[in-house]
């Protein structure tokens, strides 16, 4: 009878020790990690094909990233073409999850006059690719920006606006996984010949907090 009403209290005791450590866990939250995000050096580009031109790159300054494009649409090759581009870039908060208002330039490439055109990407989201209407002889004819969500670019979708006149056949380019768009990497004359991006990856960005329940352990 002694031996039962001692293995009695010992489960009595493990069960009264369960919760209390249940109930210390549910409360028990890991802070997040602290960092100031920043991006890298350029480690993949993607470019439409087609059209001749000169080569010419543009990288946003350390800590930015690309989240708008800027350009004159111009009657060309029987339809239109992109001239003028340039690139906004912009400074990515302390945690690498939005970009702040501090705002840079890259470009500006190309020296057609016509009808102003541009088109970006909301608050917390980021270039990560392009769909890059041509021209029947090739030449980049308009754009529409593909966001995603940063740090990563995860959740991508694309901008319904458009950049220029978007008709005809198109080509879409996405920055490699995980990585963003940092700068603009162009073929170029009077006007756009081939348009596409420089990707890389934003480090250092903030991990969210972790809650600890007895689910987690």
């Amino acid at each position: 009878m002694i031996a039962s009403l001692f293995r009695r209290n010992l489960g009595l005791r493990s069960l009264i020790l369960a919760s209390l450590l249940a109930g210390f866990l549910s409360w028990i939250q890991i802070p997040s990690a602290s960092a100031d995000a920043s991006t890298g050096a350029v480690t993949n580009t993607v470019k439409s094909t087609g059209g001749g031109g000169s080569p010419a790159t543009g990288t946003c300054p350390t800590g930015y990233i690309l989240m708008q494009v800027n350009a004159q649409s111009v009657a060309w090759d029987s339809s239109y073409s992109l001239a003028q581009i340039y690139g906004t870039c912009r400074l990515l908060n302390s945690a690498g999850s939005d970009y702040q208002e501090t705002s840079s330039t890259i470009g500006t490439w190309g020296s057609g006059t016509g009808s102003a055109t541009s088109d970006s990407c909301a608050a917390t989201k980021v270039i990560v690719g392009v769909r890059v209407y041509k021209t029947v002889g090739g030449y980049a004819r308009a754009l529409k920006l593909l966001c995603g969500s940063l740090p990563n670019g995860a959740s991508s979708a694309l901008n319904a606006a458009a950049i220029g006149d978007a008709n005809g056949s198109y080509q879409d380019l996405q920055c490699a996984s995980n990585t963003v768009a940092i700068g603009i990497d162009v073929h170029v004359g009077l006007i756009m010949d081939k348009f596409g991006l420089r990707c890389g990856f934003v480090t250092g960005a903030t991990q969210p907090a972790l809650t600890l329940s007895p689910s987690t352990v």
